[in-house]
């Protein structure tokens, strides 16, 4: 992944104060971690506090929803992975959580019709629906895919935004979007303008194009490094046998946020920055994005520069002091760093780094 598209990601984001997308690995233990850092965030804006129980299971169901009904075929099974999708984007006084995974096309009218139900029902009649299923099992032909339609409907006061888009002959995407807003008096309609759920599908699509597992933008503190580690460390397990390898990639993604974290430049008192993991053929790409302060970018790049050749010209060894994640970076990298600084204004330019291992 080249430098110019980790800025345009960053740019996509740069008003919000979380983004997380995911294409990776469904696992429980992964979506534990999703829920660990978007309470980590929830707890920094107050008016999202008071909904916080709410937003966190409304998340949890959409990410089980995944993992229980993403129709998988032992054929097509990696395809298939690489398509299911889950977002979170804390814009403005919003939350948007989008979901998307394949589902078989005999399934496709039914469960437009289940929708178009529950879109149909007041507050009072989705209660006595949810009643209903809960005792007959009317909407459910998979066993509890209805009843969490309606509990998706109840749990976030609104209509059911969704799309489906055809895959192939057999198979369709399915996606759906659900909001909860900080101040009930911002309208329906206004939020749909913020972040339309065919935005949050461009997205997606924007990352099956480029290969990627994982993107987060955000406020790269030491309190939210531990959750990004864990889910990236269980794709890494999935993707990769060699258990030197696995160790090796762990380290730069914590090298690389980790410089983040101590050498980024604060903005609103937020050191701001962007991760993205990607694949490219069998091998990982791992990328990062922040401010840095223009009068260290010429210092940054002589060394960055240096450090590259040294390595063809197998010189480089191991330094001390805060160079040295730098040294293991280059050490490990497969490829030559590929590195650019975006000029943003007179104090501080974008520094985009793309590490192959």
């Amino acid at each position: 992944m080249n430098s110019e598209s980790i800025f345009w990601f960053f740019k996509k984001f740069e008003k919000d104060s979380l983004s997380l997308l995911y294409s990776g690995l469904f696992t429980e233990e992964v979506l534990r971690k999703v829920m660990d850092l978007s309470e980590i965030k929830i707890n920094s804006l107050e008016e999202l506090r008071k909904k916080k129980k709410r937003m966190l299971f409304l998340m949890a169901e959409g990410f089980q929803n995944i993992i229980k009904h993403g129709e998988k075929t032992e054929k097509t099974k990696k395809n298939i992975e690489d398509k299911n999708f889950f977002s979170t984007i804390n814009r403005g006084d919003v939350i948007f959580i989008c979901t998307g995974n394949l589902v078989e096309n005999t399934n496709v009218d039914n469960l437009k019709k289940q929708i178009l139900e529950v879109n149909s029902l007041d507050e009072a009649e989705l209660k006595d629906l949810y009643k209903y299923v809960m005792q007959h099992g009317r909407l459910s032909s998979k066993g509890g895919a209805g009843l969490g339609i309606i509990t998706m409907a109840r749990k976030s006061d609104q209509k059911l935004n969704y799309i489906f888009e055809k895959y192939n002959d057999k198979l369709s995407l399915y996606y759906s979007q659900i909001i909860l807003k900080a101040k009930e008096e911002i309208s329906e309609q206004s939020v749909n303008e913020i972040l339309p759920l065919s935005e949050s599908i461009d997205l997606h699509k924007k990352m099956i194009e480029n290969n990627i597992l994982i993107i987060q933008k955000g406020d790269f503190s030491q309190d939210s490094l531990n959750p990004v580690l864990h889910i990236i460390k269980n794709n890494l397990h999935e993707e990769i046998t060699e258990s030197e390898q696995i160790n090796d990639a762990y380290k730069i993604v914590l090298k690389m946020l980790e410089n983040i974290d101590k050498h980024g430049f604060e903005v609103n008192e937020k050191k701001e920055g962007i991760f993205i993991l990607a694949k490219k053929n069998n091998q990982f790409v791992i990328c990062t994005g922040n401010f840095i302060e223009n009068k260290n970018i010429e210092a940054l790049n002589n060394r960055l520069i240096l450090l590259d050749e040294l390595k063809n010209k197998n010189e480089l060894t191991g330094n001390k002091g805060n160079e040295i994640g730098f040294i293991d970076i280059t050490q490990v990298s497969k490829e030559p760093l590929e590195f650019s600084f975006e000029k943003i204004d007179n104090q501080k330019s974008f520094f985009s780094l793309s590490v192959t291992l």
